[in-house]
């Protein structure tokens, strides 16, 4: 999708790429906005007519305000202190990010509208996917994009799913390196190579089996794919 460079606010390569997957004329929820930035970028390049945007705490509403007003957005944006998106009405796009997959998965589950196919749900966890990614999949949901980014020299993921009511499990192997383990670009070398960093501190701490074959299988993909992942320590899987 291509978004404007003509808009004031400009936002993190992280935010960027979650924004890049909302579809153009949705509404919008955003969950934890903190400063507002996001919804605010997506109204002013024209790809959202709408947004309600939501915190707990009143520290990230207030500065949300903030940004809401300097933009004169009061008509288009509204603000929800709340938990989650109790108390708000559906929206076409669901952007959750930034908190940890454990708390995305729960603020989903508790969001009885979000069980409808034609909303879609933008998460970006800030750790924990694996357990995003399971309980999305067990509940019904279908995880249909994945899109790794770097931001700051630090990799992330973009999910985005949406209600199919189907429920399935997965192995190992797709909870923790979900589509990105068919991505040759370099944000998903990097992504993936944290993923086998975790996998071979686990394995090493616990000698537990499951970790070795989760490694094994890391490094048999990165060999099918042709490349080379990026661990954090700066030790490459060269093939």
């Amino acid at each position: 999708m291509s978004i404007s460079s003509n808009n004031p606010i400009r936002l993190s390569s992280r935010l960027m790429t979650a924004a890049g997957c909302v579809r153009p004329g949705s509404s919008i929820a955003d969950v934890g906005t903190d400063h507002a930035y996001l919804p605010a970028y997506l109204i002013l390049s024209g790809l959202s007519q709408s947004a309600a945007i939501t915190d707990i705490a009143d520290g990230p509403l207030a500065r949300a305000q903030e940004t809401v007003r300097k933009y004169n957005l009061q008509d288009r944006i509204k603000l929800y202190k709340t938990n989650g998106l109790e108390g708000v009405p559906p929206a076409d796009d669901v952007f959750i990010c930034g908190m940890g997959g454990e708390l995305i998965l729960d603020i989903i589950l508790q969001t009885p509208w979000l069980k409808d196919s034609g909303r879609q749900i933008i998460c970006q966890p800030m750790t924990r996917a694996y357990l995003l990614r399971r309980g999305l999949y067990s509940h019904g949901f279908e995880i249909y994009r994945e899109i790794p980014t770097l931001c700051d020299r630090s990799s992330y993921i973009i999910i985005c799913a949406r209600y199919c009511g189907n429920p399935r499990e997965v192995d190992d192997f797709a909870a923790y390196c979900g589509l990105a383990a068919n991505d040759s670009s370099a944000a998903a070398k990097a992504y993936l190579g944290s993923v086998l960093d975790h996998a071979r501190k686990k394995a090493n701490g616990t000698r537990q089996q499951k970790w070795y074959d989760l490694c094994e299988r890391i490094e048999k993909n990165t060999r099918r794919c042709g490349g080379t992942l990026f661990t954090k320590e700066g030790r490459g899987l060269n093939n």
